[in-house]
């Protein structure tokens, strides 16, 4: 579960130009992650189920326009929340775009292992 952070430039929200504790498979806790550089970020061995993914926007950066029509190319904002996934099933289209902050100078997004 998971797919793509990414910095939306235009602001409308398309990629354009709560819960307990998880475990996997083997019952080992899943821990937050980061984003590698590229944006993309990857929950592996879930166990059949629905799950949300949360997101902690970097210092001077806010969400894009949420909702837009195409799950697998529009924003979530805070939270997303997958299908219900069957064993060996994925859902790669938990996106969260982010904009600078009104009167905030542009930076690059810090870079994430």
């Amino acid at each position: 579960m998971g797919n793509f952070v990414w910095r939306d430039v235009k602001g409308d929200g398309y990629q354009n130009a709560t819960g307990e504790m998880t475990t996997d498979v083997y019952g080992r806790p899943l821990r937050a992650i980061r984003t590698k550089s590229d944006g993309k970020y990857l929950f592996s061995l879930l166990p059949p189920g629905r799950y949300a993914v949360q997101i902690t926007y970097p210092r001077g950066y806010l969400p894009t326009t949420a909702n837009r029509p195409v799950r697998g190319m529009n924003s979530s904002t805070v939270m997303a929340i997958s299908r219900t996934l069957n064993a060996g099933e994925s859902d790669l289209t938990l996106d969260f775009g982010v904009v600078s902050r009104p009167g905030e100078l542009y930076r690059a997004l810090p870079a994430t292992r």
